[in-house]
């Protein structure tokens, strides 16, 4: 808000240490004693004037990030120098400014400082990236953001480490060196940002644009920034398109091709982890706890030996293709996806060892491997269960329907425990038959239906959720 200062007015004067933003100051600011107005030219004050009042008003948490810039009409792109004077990149190619350019940035270095300009049509931000590679993960990001109730615009430098949840910089220990903000504007849906930064600023957080970088062109058009944080971004509403080739900050291209990240090895160890604890493992797991009676060994044990070795294949492999595609382990422990999912890996490596020096079925310590044994796989079944769940939900912009692939897992949930539950009551409740063969087949024949049920909802709803990844836009 602005106030008319031609009136009476009483002046505070305050000082306080520099910031890119008003902290409280560091001294109780002294009053005028009389009021006065901007037009007098005869306004003098010495020494400190009487206090009012010297009570600190409550401290309120903000509610936004820091606000910087001033809110402009128009902020509109220019082309002129495109390909000459400055690098520019823009979507798509053939836009011209705020009416058809969904976005829109622009680069120009002079004395060692690059003027950037970040513009699009969204409601959220439009950010630039600065990689050493072409994944996310210790990229430089400067981005321009829609504030969260869609009033202003504000600028923000940040970096992401750990490839997903980018952090604000706010170094100020040489400003003239960070970012200074020259304009920023958001008016009718077009958000447009202008500010500068040295190429290289020194500090270990900021990517020097005098070296090569791919460039990662991101946005996001959730309604005013939602799951915005004074401390970063939220997550990109479509992936990030990369720059085929390198540039740099000095670099002037009139238009830079760029592509999406290939994720084919992301896609290919989603679909072998839901053949592995959508599809099978439910199936290996059910036959020594409900079929053992009803089918006599050797047969029940043979069935769940193969499909088991048939989950622990599909399990390593699924988990040698992510490693291979993020070049080792997620950091992210904000994500839960990889939490499950290195859990569920873990305990499924151990289980075919410890098969392996199991004591003898009379042996009086076997009920030790017993234990053991069904504590680790029900918990590697339900946690895989849930690094599927998440591993889409990570990725549910990728798909058409975005809630589709959580209704699919929903309700295959729904059928796996429902059968867990009914057998699992009656087995403890009810009295089982004598193990006559002719009782058995008699008394046990639900049993054989329930397989099959059970076989072919995991087969089928695995096989939906395998179709919805393999065919996915986007991962």
């Amino acid at each position: 808000r602005f106030y008319a200062i031609n009136d009476g007015s009483t002046a505070w004067p305050a000082k306080g240490n520099h910031s890119s933003s008003l902290l409280k100051h560091s001294t109780t600011p002294s009053v005028s004693a009389s009021a006065f107005s901007a037009q007098a030219n005869n306004l003098q004050m010495s020494g400190p004037a009487p206090l009012i009042s010297t009570a600190s008003p409550p401290t309120q948490p903000p509610t936004q990030p820091p606000q910087t810039g001033t809110p402009v009409a128009g902020g509109q792109v220019s082309l002129g120098g495109c390909g000459t004077t400055k690098g520019c990149y823009r979507m798509p190619s053939s836009c011209t400014g705020s009416t058809d350019c969904s976005y829109f940035y622009s680069q120009e270095s002079a004395n060692g400082r690059v003027t950037i300009e970040l513009a699009g049509r969204t409601q959220g931000w439009v950010a630039i990236g600065y990689s050493a590679d072409k994944k996310m993960g210790n990229d430089d990001v400067l981005a321009c953001q829609v504030s969260s109730d869609g009033s202003r615009a504000y600028a923000k430098n940040t970096n992401n480490p750990n490839g997903r949840s980018p952090n604000q910089i706010d170094d100020t220990s040489d400003p003239a060196k960070f970012l200074t903000v020259i304009t920023t504007s958001y008016s009718n849906g077009w958000l447009y940002c202008k500010f500068s930064r040295a190429l290289n600023t020194g500090s270990s957080k900021d990517r020097d644009l005098s070296m090569s970088s791919y460039l990662l062109f991101g946005t996001n058009t959730q309604t005013y920034g939602r799951g915005a944080s004074s401390s970063g971004l939220p997550r990109h509403t479509t992936d990030p398109l990369v720059s085929s080739s390198q540039q740099t900050g000095t670099d002037n291209f009139g238009h830079v091709a760029a592509e999406l990240e290939n994720k084919d090895l992301v896609k290919a160890h989603g679909i072998f982890m839901i053949f592995a604890w959508i599809a099978a493992a439910g199936i290996g797991l059910f036959m020594p706890r409900f079929m053992k009676k009803a089918w006599l060994a050797p047969r029940w044990f043979q069935a769940h030996r193969a499909i088991m070795i048939g989950v622990w294949i599909f399990t390593i492999i699924g988990f040698g293709l992510i490693l291979g595609h993020v070049k080792g382990y997620s950091k992210d422990v904000e994500q839960k996806h990889p939490v499950f999912g290195f859990i569920t890996v873990i305990l499924c490596f151990l289980q075919p060892f410890m098969a392996l020096i199991r004591p003898a079925p009379t042996d009086e310590k076997r009920f030790i491997f017993n234990w053991a044994h069904r504590i680790f796989g029900l918990t590697a079944h339900l946690f895989g269960g849930m690094a599927v769940y998440f591993g889409m939900d990570l990725y549910k912009s990728s798909f058409d329907t975005e809630d589709k692939p959580q209704h699919v897992w929903a309700a295959w949930l729904a059928i796996e425990a429902a059968i867990w539950i009914f057998y699992e009551s009656k087995q403890t409740f009810v009295a089982l038959p004598s193990p006559g063969k002719d009782e058995l087949i008699r008394d046990y024949k639900p049993r054989y239906l329930a397989l099959i049920l059970y076989i072919v909802q995991a087969v089928i709803l695995g096989l939906v959720m395998v179709i919805l990844v393999g065919s996915a836009k986007r991962v």
